[in-house]
């Protein structure tokens, strides 16, 4: 059933999808990583020409590790580089206890609308999480994934969402439609008999998520984040 229709304006607090890999060797033996990387979320707004990510090794051993920026929807291994923005630098080694600024720069003029990337950040294998240093082991390489968003020259008016329930095969979901022009970070979502902690997923300006609902929820009034806003809809469920 359909139901609520709200704007809101604000920045989300950035959530950083972390993605831990590893690297098998001879031994049972778990080798951990210290790369830790901040902001977890970036905005470069019109009349910025680049923002910072910062790097750092908490660890004991050199990191070595590669930044890449996909257009938003693309797999990591895809080749879908976004066109007006670069990071830079891409490659770099960070010793124990450093840290380093990487700078992600706008080269072309401001999108038209809001432009969504994803800031990708990988650690590499280094000769120690090979097994070719070390008595074995496996070695755990991490790989972030941040969000990026590049406003528009003429500003942004907020994200404009709107709430309807339904199901599929059985199962039931909320679905939001974003019809505004800013994209919506939702988190913290809960409704009688439901609740949803922690970050849900982003609606991208124009675009829907579906949100698949495991509880016996009846429906009517709901709370959620958006954009670290607290806000409510009003929904009926099947």
């Amino acid at each position: 059933m359909g139901s609520f229709l709200k704007v809101w304006r604000g920045r989300a607090f950035g959530l950083a999808l972390v993605f831990i890999l590893g690297l098998t060797c001879a031994s049972g033996v778990a080798f951990g990583s210290g790369l830790q990387v901040v902001p977890t979320g970036v905005t470069i707004e019109a009349d910025q020409q680049a923002a910072a990510l910062w790097l750092s090794n908490t660890g004991a051993e050199p990191i070595h590790a590669q930044v890449r920026l996909l257009e938003w929807g693309a797999r990591p291994d895809s080749l879908a580089n976004p066109t007006g923005v670069v990071a830079s630098p891409s490659m770099l080694t960070l010793a124990p206890g450093t840290n380093q600024m990487v700078r992600i720069l706008r080269i072309q003029a401001p999108p038209a609308a809001e432009q969504a990337v994803r800031l990708w950040v990988d650690e590499l294998p280094t000769q120690a999480s090979k097994g070719l240093n070390t008595k074995g082991g496996i070695k755990y390489l991490l790989r972030y994934s941040i969000p990026l968003f590049l406003d528009p020259a003429g500003g942004l008016r907020g994200a404009s969402l709107h709430w309807r329930a339904g199901s599929s095969g059985g199962r039931s979901f909320l679905e939001v439609t974003n019809s505004g022009d800013q994209h919506a970070q939702l988190a913290d979502l809960s409704m009688p008999g439901i609740k949803l902690p922690g970050l849900i997923g982003y609606v991208l300006a124009g675009q829907s998520l579906q949100i698949p609902l495991s509880g016996a929820g009846t429906g009517g009034h709901g709370k959620v984040m958006v954009n670290g806003i607290p806000g409510t809809f009003d929904v009926t469920l099947n």
